[in-house]
């Protein structure tokens, strides 16, 4: 038997599987499936969706099918994912980006994991099978994407910042954070909703030029602006996910 993620042979030709946790997210039965995804992108549709789609032959497939389901989405269901993410910036106000729950974690995959916890308890076959703690690995991930974005630990005073003998530096970077914390407080007050940007790569300075250059968008543009930024951020989880399912099988941890 070919093993998981090696190339298997047909009538003398060279099929390749899928990588091992594309191949576990495949074999998943769908609330399964749609938990695991709800921790890339918190849209309740946009996961059952994707997860409806299956298998995927490759990872290619797999993000065509995401992004296609993203351009389908519902307001309601873009809504859902952009109040699911952390504030950017840090603990000032809690984790949450504007008026919506804000937990740190999908509304959606905590209530399902709750429902999966309960027919675990009256003995269902299905639930053994489904990933517990849905939202931990979500705000594990949210907490990684943001957490060097300004050049101090999120949340934590400069004072607080060992090891530091540039004190001109560090204050700087306390007030660009300070400065960004005040834009996104104005955003939110313009559109209703959190400032979302894939933050990867970005430092805290060109954040708060983009973050300002938003606010003068009517909200129908900001709207697709945010939910570009929402589809960039779940190409890279993708990869996330399909990774951790192939390190820990169906109930991956949540990356430490």
């Amino acid at each position: 038997m070919p093993r998981l993620g090696s190339p298997r042979l047909i009538i003398g030709h060279s099929l390749p599987l899928p990588p091992a946790g594309l191949a576990v997210l495949n074999a998943l039965p769908a609330p399964a499936a749609t938990a695991a995804l709800l921790d890339v992108c918190a849209a309740p549709h946009w996961a059952a969706t994707v997860a409806a789609r299956r298998p995927y032959a490759s990872m290619e497939d797999l993000r065509a099918a995401a992004a296609a389901a993203w351009a389908e989405s519902t307001p309601a269901d873009r809504r859902a994912a952009l109040e699911a993410h952390p504030r950017i910036g840090g603990c000032r106000k809690g984790v949450g980006g504007g008026p919506g729950p804000g937990k740190g974690g999908p509304p959606a995959a905590v209530a399902l994991a709750a429902t999966v916890e309960s027919s675990h308890a009256s003995g269902s076959a299905v639930a053994a099978e489904t990933p517990p703690a849905q939202g931990v690995r979500f705000a594990a991930w949210s907490r990684e994407e943001q957490e060097a974005v300004v050049g101090i630990p999120m949340g934590r005073a400069a004072d607080t910042i060992d090891n530091s003998d540039d004190t001109a530096a560090v204050a700087a970077a306390s007030a660009v954070a300070a400065d960004l914390d005040a834009a996104i407080d104005a955003y939110v007050a313009r559109f209703g909703y959190g400032y979302l940007v894939c933050a990867a790569g970005r430092s805290a300075a060109e954040l708060l030029a983009d973050v300002r250059s938003r606010m003068a968008h009517s909200p129908a543009v900001e709207a697709n602006v945010a939910a570009a930024e929402e589809a960039k951020i779940t190409a890279l989880r993708l990869v996330r996910l399909v990774d951790a399912l192939a390190d820990g099988g169906v109930g991956a941890a949540a990356p430490s």
